[in-house]
Parts: C-alpha cells; sequence; structure tokens
C-alpha cells in the first residue's frame, strides 16, 4: 500500500511543481535561469533557442528527480528497520541518486566551465513558410499593424500595405529578410485573431457589428445592411482607386501612399448587421486595361481591346411602372413616349425608363507619380497608374415602380451569371424632413424608410411582396407600396454563398 501512495506521489509532483506560474504552461512559457519562450502564436527564428530552452528544463528536471529519489531512498530506509533487504534497497536507491546527480552536475560544468563551445548551438536559422491571407471583405475591431526592425531602422507593417504587395510578397518570399518574413507571419496571425473575413453575403456576427475598420483583398465590394436580413440604411464599400503592379515590398514607402484597400467606418454608420458581397467586374476590367496599356507589357501582349472584350459589352436595367414589365398590358404602356398614373401629387410619369451601360463607362485611367522616403534616407519616386472609378447614380424617381428587369449581354458566357448589380433607393419626400441634430444619422434613418435600400443582381417582376413596397406611402390611403427614386448601378455578381 505504502508504495502505491509513494507511486501516486510521484506522478503528481511535477503537477505541484508547476503551480507556482502564474499562467498555464501552453500559453505562457516559464522562464527557466533566464530564458523564456514567447507565447503563441509569435515564434523565434532560431531553432537554437528551442534547444537551449528544452537542455535547461531538463537539467532542473533532473536535479529534482534526483532529490526526490535521495529522499525517497532515505525514508525507506528509515520505515525498513529490521528488514535486510529493504534497507540494502533503500541504500541502493540513495547512492544511485548521489551517482546522477553528480554526473549531471559534472556534465553542467564541463559544459560550460572547460569547454564552453560544447553547449553553444550553431544552426540555421529557420525560413518562414509562405501563407497567404485570404481574399475577400475583413472586418476589424482596430487597425493592424505590426512593427518590427530592419538593418537597425523602425518599420511598421500596415495590412494596407500587405494589401498593395501581396504579389511581389509572394513573388519574392524566399529573398526577403527574416524580419521581413516575421512581420507578415506576425501579421498573418493578428489579422486571424481580430478580424472576420466575409467571403459570401450574411449576417455580421456580434462580436463585429460596431467593427469601424474594412479591409478588402481581391476585387470585392460590400454593401453593408443597417438591420438584418439585408434591410435598412446602407453604407457601400467599393475600391474607387486601383494601384496597380506594386512590384515591392517597402513598408517605408507606405506613409506616402494613398489607401485603396482600406476604410473606416464612423460612429453615425454603425453598427451593421448584414452584409452584402458582391464581385466588382470594374476591377477586372481595369486588371486587363492597365496591363495594355503598361509599357512593360506592350511588347508581350496583344490589343487590349481583344482582351477585355468579355466586359465591354452592354446590358441594360429597365425599371417599370407596373408588374411583370408590362407584359400582360396593352401596347398602349409599351411606347417609350407612353405615360402611367403617378401616385405623387397626383400626376403622370413614364411607363418605364430604360439604362444602358457598358464596363468602360465606369473606368478612366490617370497617370500619378508619388515621391516617397527611401530607407537611407533619401527619396525614391513611383509612377503607377491609377483607375478612377465611378460609381454611377441615376434618379429614376418612379412612383410607384413595380418591377425591375436586367437584361444580360448577349453570350453563352453570360448566361445564368448576374451581371449588373442594382441598388435601389425610395423617393426622397418635398420638401425633405430634416435630420434630428440629436441622433447620429443612421439611427435617424432607421425611421425613415425613404432612405432604406435593397440590393437586386437579377429580375423581378412584382414588388409589392418585396422590401421595396416599405419605400413609400400613401397617407390618404394609409398603404405603403413600391417606388424608386434614386440607384446604384455596378457591373458584378453577388455572392450569396462560400466560393471556393
Amino acid at each position: 500500500m505504502k508504495k502505491e501512495i509513494i507511486t501516486i506521489l510521484i506522478l503528481l509532483f511535477p503537477l505541484f511543481s508547476f503551480a507556482q506560474f502564474p499562467t498555464s504552461f501552453e500559453i505562457t512559457y516559464p522562464n527557466i535561469q533566464g530564458i523564456t519562450l514567447p507565447s503563441l502564436p509569435e515564434v523565434y527564428e532560431k531553432p537554437e533557442v528551442y534547444i537551449n530552452y528544452i537542455y535547461r528544463i531538463s537539467i532542473v528536471f533532473g536535479v529534482i528527480l534526483a532529490l526526490f529519489s535521495f529522499v525517497l531512498g532515505a525514508f525507506l530506509y528509515l520505515t525498513s528497520a529490521g528488514n535486510i533487504g529493504k534497507q540494502i534497497e533503500a541504500r541502493e536507491r540513495i547512492w544511485g541518486a548521489i551517482a546522477g546527480l553528480v554526473l549531471l552536475l559534472s556534465s553542467v560544468f564541463i559544459l560550460r566551465t572547460i569547454r564552453p563551445e560544447f553547449g553553444r548551438l550553431r544552426l540555421a536559422s529557420l525560413r518562414y513558410p509562405y501563407t497567404e491571407i485570404e481574399e475577400g471583405v475583413w472586418l476589424c475591431r482596430n487597425e493592424i499593424r505590426q512593427t518590427y526592425q530592419f538593418l537597425n531602422h523602425d518599420f511598421t507593417l500596415t495590412f494596407e500595405m500587405y494589401i498593395q504587395s501581396r504579389l511581389a510578397i509572394k513573388q519574392n518570399w524566399d529573398i526577403l529578410s527574416r524580419e521581413e518574413q516575421r512581420a507578415i507571419h506576425n501579421l498573418y496571425y493578428n489579422v486571424h485573431q481580430n478580424c472576420h473575413l466575409i467571403t459570401f453575403s450574411q449576417e455580421i456576427p456580434e462580436d463585429f457589428r460596431r467593427a469601424q475598420h474594412v479591409y478588402i483583398i481581391g476585387n470585392y465590394g460590400a454593401v453593408f445592411h443597417a438591420l438584418p436580413n439585408f434591410k435598412g440604411p446602407i453604407r457601400i464599400i467599393t475600391i474607387n482607386q486601383r494601384l496597380l503592379n506594386l512590384d515591392l515590398f517597402n513598408p517605408d514607402l507606405q506613409d506616402d501612399l494613398p489607401n485603396f484597400s482600406y476604410f473606416t467606418l464612423s460612429d453615425s454608420e454603425i453598427p451593421n448587421f448584414s452584409v452584402t458581397l458582391f464581385k466588382d467586374f470594374r476591377l477586372n476590367y481595369l486588371d486587363r486595361l492597365f496591363n495594355q496599356l503598361n509599357p512593360m507589357y506592350s511588347s508581350v501582349l496583344p490589343n487590349y481591346s481583344e482582351n477585355i472584350e468579355e466586359y465591354a459589352e452592354n446590358g441594360t436595367t429597365t425599371f417599370y411602372t407596373f408588374r411583370n414589365f408590362h407584359e400582360d398590358l396593352s401596347a398602349d404602356y409599351q411606347s417609350s413616349t407612353s405615360v402611367c398614373p403617378s401616385f405623387r401629387d397626383p400626376g403622370t410619369q413614364s411607363c418605364f425608363r430604360t439604362f444602358g451601360f457598358r464596363i468602360q463607362d465606369f473606368a478612366t485611367t490617370v497617370q500619378r507619380t508619388y515621391t516617397a522616403r527611401s530607407i537611407d534616407g533619401g527619396s525614391q519616386t513611383l509612377s503607377f497608374r491609377v483607375g478612377v472609378l465611378n460609381t454611377t447614380t441615376t434618379q429614376v424617381q418612379l412612383d410607384p415602380c413595380y418591377s425591375l428587369q436586367i437584361v444580360l449581354p448577349q453570350g453563352d458566357k453570360f448566361r445564368g451569371k448576374s451581371w449588373w448589380i442594382v441598388i435601389a433607393r425610395g423617393i426622397i419626400p418635398d420638401p425633405a424632413p430634416a435630420p434630428d441634430p440629436n441622433l447620429p444619422f443612421q439611427i435617424w434613418a432607421l425611421g425613415h424608410p425613404f432612405l432604406w435600400a435593397e440590393v437586386f443582381d437579377k429580375s423581378d417582376r412584382d414588388f409589392e411582396d418585396n422590401y421595396v413596397s416599405y419605400f413609400c406611402e400613401d397617407k390618404a390611403r394609409h398603404k405603403r407600396y413600391p417606388c424608386i427614386g434614386s440607384v446604384h448601378i455596378i457591373p458584378g455578381r453577388i455572392i450569396k454563398e462560400v466560393e471556393r
């Protein structure tokens, strides 16, 4: 029985020995003879640090076990009076513990005093594996920054700089310094710990409804809704200026470069309960267009008009006063000069309004030059082609407006795909009500449906059972009805589920 109790105490002793540390071993490593390890996920790039740590902690464990074996042997010797066999076994345990302790301490003395070079490890430094932050829209609680030191200079790597340089980072990963690789590695974990990735239209998690920092990786845009189920006032986030071919990685330049993929939301624009994510086709068009116009590619690529053909075809968006695109009405309502009744004033209005767009209508090219600091304190001139992208805002003013038809460009490559994204709003009353100065605008807008919006990427034959039917109200009849006063039309498609 005594033997079993002693065995249990021996097994439990390591647990008691670590009780002195304030945090768990897996989270914060204990300090052993002046050496400790960083908490995960931060790592050292030198493997000898870990080996040295294991070596030192092994010595501590060896001394503890030797002393414990000595005390156990003495205890067995004192409690085995009259039993010669037990006393001999206890003496052997005592001398074995002494011999082991002497041998252990002698090895430490030899390594540290007589031949200290035996204890010096010289291993090749670890190279960090390349890890890429996923494409999509990232909601972050704070602005993401990572500080590090390189060539005796302090640098701050921002998430925005990573986004602008990520192609160069991927192509030149093996020649980046360990400090740069480590900063990018830590930035990766910082993003995944403090941000939420949106890869499809969804309800925003509660922890990120008040996230004020938005980063876009890839050709994406987002419509933030102030209510669940993609309803309420909105905030559109899309890259309206595009920086292309930033083929270097130098965080020292970032203070002189504008933000293209980073946005902030003010307190009056939050919280956001849902988000509509969409692919922004304007940026695909710019990628191809700029690659063709850039002189460094002109000798190896054909004429850009051939390459951007799929982005250059026409599409139309038509808003109708009545349901079913007027298909079940007489010819009197089919002509471009036809007039239909309006609920406003009352009066008459056009029976439908059609808008045609091409992808080029949303882009122009501008050559811009930036002068930024270089590492040695001088200046560095960088020239970029920048796409100035303007989201088209169109006044529709159909009151009522019961149906919407989106006609895609002709061709098999467009069949079954959305092409134009329509963000529709209601008609602002005349006179327009003044916002309450005591309330944030978004809170005040919740009570005024004409400021709400809905996002479409396909035709709808009847708005009466739709969210649009809340945009206007006939006070005389105490009835709401659909109307559309203005729209944003963007070439793209809504992402409704995960695409990988």
